[in-house]
């Protein structure tokens, strides 16, 4: 009884650092208006088999380059869809951090 009691309290404290990690990152990253001077795709290429990562990047009028990336606690899956539809001096919605999230 005592061993599911504790199971049942780590997998609490787990799940209410997960949650309270998601909160703190959504409410805690400044959203701001960027104009795109351009955008691309950076492909680095590693290890011994050669494997491949590619980062969709937005590069602004003001020296800022960005990583546009999908983000769980966002909800934002569709990077790819985002960059695509860029368009250049056009201004774009924000908030980034450690990532962009573009919207």
């Amino acid at each position: 009884m005592d061993t599911i009691f504790i199971i049942f309290t780590i997998i609490a404290i787990i799940i209410s650092i997960i949650l309270l990690n998601g909160l703190y990152c959504t409410t805690t990253v400044p959203q701001e208006t960027i104009t795109v001077s351009d955008k691309g795709i950076v492909v680095k290429s590693h290890g011994e088999n050669n494997s491949t990562i590619s980062d969709y990047m937005i590069y602004t009028t003001n020296g800022q380059a960005i990583k546009n990336t999908n983000n769980i606690w966002f909800w934002k899956w569709n990077s790819d869809e985002i960059q695509g539809k860029l368009k250049k001096a056009k201004n774009t919605k924000s908030k980034h951090g450690v990532f962009a999230f573009l919207y």
